[in-house]
């Protein structure tokens, strides 16, 4: 595999040493892009090896203690790190900084930008399935028009320390907290004018207690404020209460600077000081030549027991003369050229995983949209996955999955089962279907209803085929067995005797019927008589007979009744059975 190199020689003189540090940088994925000076331009997870060399004059220096700081959380420091790997996995702009100390406690210190690709987004990726389909037919046609837009970078630059949460500080305690810069160009140094103010948000009960000092990344510490025992004043609005000490005050806004008119004045003990400018105690020209770039820190000391302070927030004002540009980039995927610096944009392309046929794709661009249309014909039920493939403009591969659902035919019968007759509701839910043709299983003429009931009145297993076409005359079917059995017939009598008094209890002469095809019962008095007869099988299993004469609806007299059941049941089974019920009164 081919590795690609950039190296940055850097020169850095000091008093009595002439050191050149050499920054070889080589990726064995894919190439940088070196068309921004000195910012390496590198795809994610691509290995990227850092080298340094630290020479005197034409002599190598050995026993130096080096420290690599990725910008990303990882830190390698050591005497034996000339040539370090690293990978980065997430992207956005880094700047890989270098600091080196000689044996003899000299140091240098240096800053490589690297830019790494930004996932592109792909939210606009869609295909022509209208919304309302949950799928398409297998094998069908389907548009898919992929969308990478390029996602912009910005550093945005902290120079305020905000605490999560208020932070208390006492004389056990020394307050301290850190702003890191690296946004200067290297080996720039502070001059007076640099900075504007030191701006603090704080409260305390007793300022002279206090000293506050800012420290520069080379150590040189500048008093901001110092202790001064005639001046017992208050930082804002404390909670001075021995009792409560945890107790949080509210903080005011104290802005020291080289221009004030005047240092913190001096008011009653305990009384307010309020939010304003004031003079710093060190003018800011005490921090000249420290390093603009590295660790900046506020350290707060309270040497009185007994009271206690909360810093809110800190920051650092520089002036808008000496702020370095805002870093920004974006990750362009969009734009195809063959002139100037940028990267030729040879095509986009779709493919199915695990598959070597790569689908036509046609590239378009619309603003800073790169478009790339293929037809895809999903040959499998469920999710069929494609893969959206673009190059960025310094050649990192760019890619996201697209599923695309195929939708197997599917209809409901309700029920799907039962006695004869049974009538069965039909419904096609196949949602991508334009046209359906039903065969129903029982030589009844096709239909092409998207739902209907259909009747079955005999006993067997019928087989329901569903076939449906989408609107490209892609087809599909789905059957169904639908079982129609025959209720077992029976004739139950239990009931020799009943009551027609009307007390609720006992008052018809029932028949227990089920599944007949053909049935009569006829109820005669003992002179041959009729006195009663349906043909109704629910009739006499659910109402009976309620001991009245057809004639003039008169109550029958109590005595001995005759029964004569004639049926056939469904099943075949006859039926001719004969008994006598009792009636009383």
């Amino acid at each position: 595999m081919k590795s690609f190199f950039f190296s940055i020689f850097l020169i850095v003189s000091s008093l009595s040493l002439f050191a050149q540090l050499n920054l070889t940088v080589s990726s064995s994925k894919m190439p940088v892009y070196t068309h921004d000076g000195d910012t390496l331009s590198v795809c994610r997870d691509s290995m990227l090896t850092f080298k340094a060399l630290v020479r005197e004059g034409t002599d190598t220096l050995s026993n130096v203690y080096l420290n690599w700081d990725f910008d990303d959380d990882k830190v390698l420091e050591g005497f034996d790190l000339d040539s370090v790997t690293h990978v980065f996995v997430k992207g956005g702009g880094y700047r890989v900084k270098l600091f080196v100390r000689t044996e003899d406690n000299r140091t240098l210190h240096r800053i490589m930008p690297v830019r790494i690709n930004l996932p592109p987004n792909f939210s606009k990726i869609k295909t022509d399935i209208p919304e309302e389909h949950d799928g398409v037919c297998k094998g069908s046609q389907v548009l898919l028009t992929g969308k990478a837009f390029p996602e912009k970078w910005e550093d945005v630059p902290v120079y305020e320390f905000v605490e999560p949460t208020p932070k208390r500080f006492d004389d056990l305690h020394v307050y301290e907290s850190v702003l890191s810069f690296d946004e200067f160009p290297n080996d720039s140094v502070f001059h007076a004018g640099f900075l504007d103010s030191v701006s603090l948000n704080l409260e305390h009960s007793d300022v002279g207690n206090l000293k506050i000092e800012l420290i520069c990344p080379d150590g040189i510490s500048m008093i901001i404020k110092d202790l001064d025992s005639n001046n017992h004043s208050a930082f804002a609005l404390p909670v001075n209460d021995e009792a409560l000490p945890d107790n949080v005050g509210t903080g005011l806004d104290y802005h020291f600077t080289d221009s004030a008119f005047g240092l913190l004045p001096v008011l009653a003990d305990n009384e307010t000081i309020p939010a304003g400018q004031f003079l710093s105690q060190d003018n800011f020209s005490v921090l000249n030549g420290c390093k603009l770039n590295g660790d900046w820190k506020l350290r707060i000391t309270d040497n009185v027991l007994q009271d206690n302070g909360f810093v809110f927030s800190w920051a650092l004002t520089f002036n808008d003369s000496i702020l370095p540009p805002v870093w920004t980039f974006t990750d362009s995927v969009a734009r195809s050229s063959n002139r100037g610096n940028d990267f030729y944009v040879l095509n986009t392309f779709w493919i199915r995983p695990n598959s070597t046929e790569i689908a036509g794709t046609g590239v378009q661009f619309s603003g800073d949209t790169i478009v790339g249309i293929s037809e895809a014909y999903p040959d499998a039920y469920g999710n069929v996955a494609y893969e959206f493939h673009v190059i960025n403009n310094w050649a990192c591969p760019q890619d996201t999955t697209y599923n695309i659902k195929v939708e197997k035919p599917s209809f409901t019968a309700t029920p799907s089962s039962g006695n004869a007759e049974l009538d069965v509701d039909l419904v096609n839910t196949t949602t991508w279907a334009a046209e359906q043709k039903w065969d129903l299983g029982d030589k009844s003429p096709k239909l092409e209803e998207p739902s209907f009931s259909h009747l079955y009145k005999e006993k067997g297993d019928y087989k329901v085929l569903l076939k449906v076409t989408d609107a490209d005359e892609c087809e599909d079917t789905i059957s169904v067995t639908i079982k129609v059995s025959i209720e077992p017939s029976s004739v139950e009598n239990s009931q020799n005797v009943f009551s027609p008094n009307e007390d609720g209890m006992n008052d018809f002469f029932k028949v227990t019927v089920k599944g007949m095809e053909t049935f009569r019962i006829s109820i005669y008095n003992r002179w041959g008589e009729l006195m009663y007869q349906t043909e109704n099988e629910d009739e006499i299993t659910d109402t009976g007979w309620d001991g009245r004469t057809p004639i003039a609806n008169l109550r029958a007299s109590p005595g001995v009744y005759f029964y004569v059941i004639k049926g056939k049941g469904k099943d075949g089974i006859e039926y001719e059975e004969k008994g006598t019920v009792t009636l009383f009164r």
